[in-house]
């Protein structure tokens, strides 16, 4: 866990770094102007570094366009219509997959 926390932090202190692989998941650091196109299936979404931050979804079971990233995260989202995309209007999040999805 300790090593995982250290790469969070490492994606939070450098947004150059935009993909980042594990054995199990992809995840992807993006910055205000990032947009991810996402297939159905599993997403997860989490606010790094500091604010404001403001993200618009497309195709979520759980819309986050009006989350309050300062007191919540988004797990386990789905993705549940085909052409599904997060869109980063300000701040910096990391979105969660698991590996294999397409």
């Amino acid at each position: 866990m300790d090593h995982w926390w250290s790469n969070v932090r490492l994606l939070a202190n450098r947004p150059q770094v935009t993909r980042w692989l594990t054995g199990c998941e992809e995840a992807w650091n993006l910055t205000q102007g990032s947009r991810l196109d996402v297939s159905v299936g599993t997403v997860s979404i989490f606010p790094l570094g500091e604010g404001p931050w403001t993200i618009r979804s497309v195709g979520l079971r759980w819309p986050v366009d009006s989350v309050d990233f300062r007191r919540w995260h988004s797990l386990s989202n789905e993705v549940v219509h085909p052409g599904g995309s997060v869109t980063v209007d300000s701040g910096q999040f990391l979105v969660l997959r698991p590996r294999g999805v397409p």
